[in-house]
């Protein structure tokens, strides 16, 4: 919290939002009538031409008649569409927005039905889709291949429902040369010998999750791991850097432990591999249910040659996207405008966390500028709501800023600490266990969150998280008490909006000197007969009065020279 005392006047809370704004407009989804159940897919990447050919066989229950099947595809060749090993489609394909229509001479009859595609593509540069990175090494060039999807590029891989809400579940088969070795989401399965130089490798099916947390790497790789809580944890390296992933390995088998309890949800995969990219990725790290992929800056440490502060970056990274395998991947947000609630909750876990495991690094102090430059984005006039408008998959690629991350985490900590700890976890175990597996938006986890707490959290959270900006509380002394009023802050006062004054209701703490802490809830302005008193060394009891003339305490009191704290965020 940023308070200036001289002035009585402070930043209250940690942020906030609160007149709602007006209704949303409807995102551009996929119809409903044809839903995903399972996706059996097979690549066959040329890693030296930099393509690949596939074939997904899915799964689909129709719903209603339709002689079209809509679903995402960007940059693909279709070369074979049929319906139940009979009926052959028509493509068409909306470039504009990313879509793919097969087209059925007659209507599709609702029930299960049986999708085959086979398709081919190329292998991109740019570190989204289906991509290759090259590096150099003593033994000569490499080359790794890899997926990053967040959020809406799995369709340059596949022709899919590629929205987050739209779950199913996976099985992947890949052709890889002998030597290399293949990682996805899940444990191999078995292995088949195709040719002398290549073999098919075979994966274990998913759980239900969405397309963007799909994951596929194909590398020169090395593995260290070992076994926590029943879960294979490791982590996967270019060859000869297994030395460097050894902290990352140490730090993520504590908190896989420290999240089953804190979640109250064990791990639901055999296994969780942290990936280094030889390279940097877009968006640096990304949470793949049981593949989290990273760039190698932020995964390796060298004992040799790392720093201590390199050391706790590894914490953070690890830390953040293993609290998404729980907030974010067994629980999804149901469309991108709930961003926040994934980010908004890692970003803030990945403090709490590192106070729990590593108090000496007093991260919780450290990690204050993340509130502060949450704070600062929220007060320039280019600001927008925490949940904010999304309407296309352009749009939730803008979505990953200091808004959703920093003030996002902000408003989740005022929350921690107003609803309390140990109940605001408890809140968290119940969201997990109604929605595991499935999608959920804000205001499920926060009205579980106000059945555990008895507090209206739902009227605060919205508050902070529907309007964009942050309050200033105003502080005043009249004789009969502290007198309280909120107002907008900006950064430059000349750029506030005109029209309707914003308010927010705000959860503070207020206590006089020496005296027990009292919650309030501060809803536009409040005058509280509070006495702000302290001990004299005479053992006497003094009120402190404030002098707005000349901005000092009474001289009355012996031992106060300064304003006490008497008011503190909750």
């Amino acid at each position: 919290m940023s308070k200036h005392a001289m002035s009585a006047l402070f930043v209250a809370g940690l942020l906030a939002g609160a007149a709602l704004s007006p209704a949303l407009a409807a995102p551009e989804m996929l119809p409903d009538d044809v839903i995903p159940l399972h996706y059996n897919l097979s690549i066959v990447p040329d890693a030296a031409a930099m393509t690949w050919q596939g074939k997904v066989v899915i799964a689909i229950m129709v719903r209603r008649p339709t002689t079209d099947v809509v679903l995402n595809a960007e940059k693909l060749v279709f070369d074979r569409v049929a319906l139940d090993g009979m009926r052959n489609a028509t493509t068409s394909l909306d470039t504009n927005l990313g879509r793919a229509t097969f087209h059925f001479a007659a209507p599709v009859v609702p029930g299960l039905h049986i999708l085959s595609i086979a398709y081919h593509g190329d292998i991109g540069r740019e570190t989204l889709g289906f991509f290759a990175m090259d590096y150099q090494t003593a033994a000569g060039a490499q080359r790794t291949l890899a997926t990053n999807f967040e959020p809406a590029s799995a369709r340059k891989f596949l022709p899919c429902w590629d929205e987050p809400a739209r779950k199913a579940t996976f099985t992947l088969a890949v052709d890889v040369p002998s030597d290399r070795t293949a990682v996805s989401n899940m444990p191999v399965l078995n292995v088949d010998q195709v040719s002398p130089g290549t073999k098919r490798v075979h994966f274990a099916t998913t759980p239900r999750m969405s397309t963007y947390l799909l994951f596929l790497g194909i590398g020169d790789f090395e593995r260290i791991h070992r076994v926590v809580d029943g879960v294979d944890v490791g982590v996967v390296v270019k060859r000869g850097d297994t030395a460097k992933g050894a902290d990352a390995l140490d730090e993520a088998s504590r908190l896989l432990h420290y999240y089953d309890d804190y979640f109250g949800y064990h791990y639901p995969l055999p296994k969780l591999d942290l990936i280094a990219a030889p390279g940097e990725i877009e968006g640096s790290s990304m949470e793949n249910w049981g593949a989290i992929f990273c760039s190698q800056d932020d995964l390796l440490y060298d004992p040799a040659k790392s720093t201590e502060g390199d050391r706790r970056g590894v914490f953070v990274v690890v830390s953040h996207e293993m609290s998404h395998q729980w907030f974010g991947d067994l629980v999804t947000m149901a469309w991108w405008d709930n961003l926040w609630l994934n980010e908004g909750f890692a970003r803030w876990m990945q403090t709490y966390a590192a106070d729990a495991l590593h108090p000496e690094w007093k991260t919780g102090l450290r990690a204050q500028y993340i509130f502060d430059r949450g704070k600062q984005a929220d007060a320039e006039p280019s600001t927008h709501p925490v949940l904010q408008e999304i309407t296309t998959a352009a749009q939730a690629l803008q979505a990953f800023d200091s808004i959703t991350y920093d003030k996002g985490a902000a408003v989740i900590t005022m929350l921690n600490a107003y609803i309390g700890a140990d109940n605001f976890r408890e809140g968290v175990r119940r969201y997990m266990k109604a929605h595991a597996f499935g999608n959920a938006i804000d205001t499920d986890l926060w009205s579980i969150m106000q059945t555990v707490a008895k507090k209206p959290i739902l009227e605060i959270e919205h508050d902070f998280t529907r309007q964009e900006g942050l309050p200033l509380v105003c502080l005043s002394l009249p004789s009969a008490g502290v007198h309280l009023a909120e107002m907008r802050f900006f950064a430059d006062a000349r750029s506030g909006p005109q029209g309707a004054a914003q308010q927010w209701t705000i959860p503070l703490s207020l206590a006089a000197h020496g005296e027990p802490v009292e919650q309030i809830l501060l809803k536009d302005t409040a005058t509280l007969p509070l006495h702000l008193r302290c001990s004299s060394m005479q053992g006497r009891r003094l009120m402190h009065a404030f002098s707005t003339s000349n901005r000092r305490l009474s001289r009355s009191c012996p031992r106060c020279r300064t304003l006490p704290p008497w008011i503190s965020s909750a």
